[in-house]
């Protein structure tokens, strides 16, 4: 039986994905206290700028890389079409639910959290 050696772990890594969860969680709580103040609106935006792109940094450090070129076609195109009908759906239940006056349906306005979406395709 051959034993396999465990994968090391890096602490930066790790150390930094914490400080980045520390960041989110923080980000959440001082939302309500925001209003008005100037310099809670600029902690506060300057949190989201900075955690939200060291995620998705550190989270393509990890993932896999993608050599097939059929393999990248097909997943591409998946995310595309997952892309299009949340896009759809949430245009959609704004409408119905009267957030928006009018059926409004625009790709190159994410809406929620699918501003990033773009990058699971690569």
């Amino acid at each position: 039986m051959i034993k396999e050696k465990p994968l090391s772990r890096e602490s930066y890594f790790d150390n930094a994905r914490f400080w980045l969860m520390v960041m989110v969680i923080f980000s959440h709580l001082f939302q309500p206290y925001i209003e008005g103040k100037a310099i809670y609106e600029d902690i506060y935006f300057f949190l989201f700028t900075v955690h939200m792109p060291a995620f998705i940094v550190i989270s393509g450090y990890f993932s896999k890389s993608v050599v097939n070129k059929k393999k990248w076609k097909t997943n591409f195109s998946r995310y595309i079409f997952l892309y299009i009908a949340f896009q759809y759906m949430y245009a959609f239940y704004y409408w119905v639910t009267g957030i928006h006056d009018k059926m409004s349906f625009d790709l190159i306005t994410p809406q929620w959290s699918f501003w990033f979406a773009w990058l699971f395709g690569k």
